[in-house]
């Protein structure tokens, strides 16, 4: 084998090996098993590097075994969809939080509210992210005095929410669960 075709062959596989570590770099959450897979992506490529200057020394190491065999392909893809799986439901729970959050400060701001606590529901199958959002409950507490004009203040909080996060007024939910003392 050339020196050309060797160099070829290294620099192929190091910069599938690399392309390889950056999508789990990418894909994976961070903690333990990021750091597992960036030590394991790590040594892989320093063996993909030092394979052929085992081979030109005569050496019994073979670049070969750097690489996954033929038939593991459709393990590994199965594998890179059960962790883009995970990493997509890790997402949605992020996202559900971060947005029940932003909710409630945003019912809260609303004249008459004490209180509010808020659940959003996403809708199952819709692939249009930001926009998959089922169905938003909120449950007010308004000031002892406003008891009055409750349901008035239940659907303003409904009509700014729907309004300030374009989401159908049918898809959002809102009662007046107590009434507390004012501030």
């Amino acid at each position: 084998m050339a020196l050309v075709d060797i160099l070829t062959a290294v620099t192929r596989q190091a910069l599938i090996l690399s392309g390889l570590a950056l999508f789990l770099e990418v894909m994976l959450p961070a903690g333990q098993v990021k750091k597992y897979a960036r030590l394991v992506m790590g040594l892989l490529l320093a063996g993909a590097l030092l394979a052929p200057l085992c081979d030109m020394r005569g050496g019994a190491v073979s670049a070969s075994i750097f690489v996954a065999p033929p038939d593991n392909t459709e393990a590994i893809i199965a594998a890179g969809s059960n962790l883009s799986e995970q990493a997509e439901r890790e997402a949605e729970q992020e996202l559900v939080a971060e947005v029940e959050q932003q909710l409630t400060a945003f019912s809260e701001l609303q004249e008459g509210v004490v209180k509010a606590e808020v659940n959003v529901e996403l809708a199952e199958g819709n692939e249009m992210p930001g926009h998959n959002w089922g169905r938003v409950v909120i449950l007010l507490s308004v000031a002892d005095g406003e008891n009055v004009q409750a349901q008035a203040i239940a659907d303003s909080v409904k009509r700014s929410v729907a309004a300030f996060y374009d989401l159908d007024e049918n898809a959002v939910q809102v009662s007046v669960a107590s009434y507390a003392a004012g501030d």
